[in-house]
């Protein structure tokens, strides 16, 4: 009945949740360096026809996951002085580097650093399943999230539900920007936890792609529903075992935004938060304390849903992130404007 057509994989070197030294080190590369995670759509074939693409895992203390990628290709047994100039980084003194590039059709051995030693990669183990996803679908895919009505439409009304199928969409519209590629930030905000006081937001609106498929459905002439709306989640099984769990269906990476601002000593502290959904509300006590005095804010949700926000706010602090987890996201609700994606009151009606 309605789709959602999500983003196109971005020309940048965008990584879903990367940490922040693999960035780095992929940014650095020099001009027309290429990633295993982010190419454009003219250059792959090129690709394909490559010996294989530069992969290079490293460990930070054996902890730490960073990556690094060059364009050229190299005699066996010599890296790229790109590569290189980057392993030899004051930063990088106490790390430890591993690479190792095989031609996939010979198995020959392109080029390699300390490939007897075992490597922690991290995050990085992603650029294996991103780049192939890059590699069979292409630059210019787009992930279609459809709405099937179930029941009778009489005038305006569908007499039955909508199911939203969940079909594996990373940002359902969420971080698109108007060229259609995907927003993020140097500290972006699924680290707020992680990295205290250095996260922000992008501003790009976490329910996009929700409000584009109710527009589609309000274009087909619905304007109420007198049945559930739903989301059928059941496209693959999750792992409970994974700290960062993909789900089929990700609205904002499952997480509720809490910016606090302070204002002045001995007050409490300016709010906002996204997405508002009609499943969740904030129960905030932040107090702005003096200039210099300690910032510590933490948010956890009870069963109810009721995300409780407490803590202080330095007054010459910056805007301060934290995030609270969406523990079932196929329950996300919709804007409060409208009723829940899930609920059993009825009717509906699409904004």
């Amino acid at each position: 009945m309605a789709r959602y057509a999500g983003h196109r994989l971005p020309d940048g070197p965008h990584g879903f949740g990367a940490r922040g030294g693999a960035r780095a080190a992929c940014r650095e590369g020099a001009p027309g360096a290429r990633s295993a995670y982010a190419r454009t759509r003219a250059r792959r074939d090129t690709w394909r026809r490559a010996p294989a693409a530069w992969l290079c895992l490293c460990s930070l203390a054996l902890l730490t996951g960073a990556c690094t990628g060059a364009s050229a290709e190299t005699d066996a047994g010599r890296i790229d002085p790109r590569i290189q100039k980057i392993m030899d980084k004051p930063v990088y003194r106490h790390g430890q580097f591993g690479l190792l590039v095989v031609d996939p059709v010979s198995g020959r051995t392109v080029t390699s650093l300390n490939p007897e030693r075992l490597f922690v990669p991290g995050s990085t183990t992603k650029l294996f399943t991103v780049s192939t996803a890059w590699d069979v679908f292409g630059g210019d895919h787009r992930i279609t999230t459809p709405v099937y009505a179930q029941g009778q439409v009489h005038g305006d009304t569908l007499d039955g539900g909508l199911v939203l199928v969940g079909s594996g969409d990373l940002t359902m519209g969420g971080r698109t920007k108007p060229d259609g590629t995907l927003d993020y930030r140097p500290v972006d905000h699924t680290y707020a936890d992680a990295l205290p006081g250095h996260a922000t937001l992008t501003p790009e609106n976490p329910l996009a792609g929700l409000d584009s498929l109710a527009e589609q459905v309000r274009a087909r002439g619905i304007r109420h529903v007198t049945g559930d709306v739903s989301v059928d989640d059941r496209l693959f099984a999750t792992d409970p075992d994974l700290t960062t769990n993909p789900t089929p269906i990700i609205i904002n990476d499952n997480l509720i935004d809490i910016l606090s601002t302070p204002t002045k000593p001995g007050r409490k502290a300016a709010f906002t938060w996204r997405p508002q959904t009609a499943r969740n509300s904030v129960s905030y006590d932040v107090r702005t304390v003096p200039a210099g005095k300690p910032t510590a804010i933490t948010a956890t949700t009870g069963a109810d849903g009721v995300i409780k926000v407490t803590g202080t706010l330095a007054a010459d602090a910056e805007p301060w992130l934290v995030t609270a987890p969406i523990t079932a996201p196929a329950r996300s609700p919709a804007p409060p404007s409208s009723r829940p994606w899930n609920a059993r009151a009825s009717p509906w009606t699409p904004r």
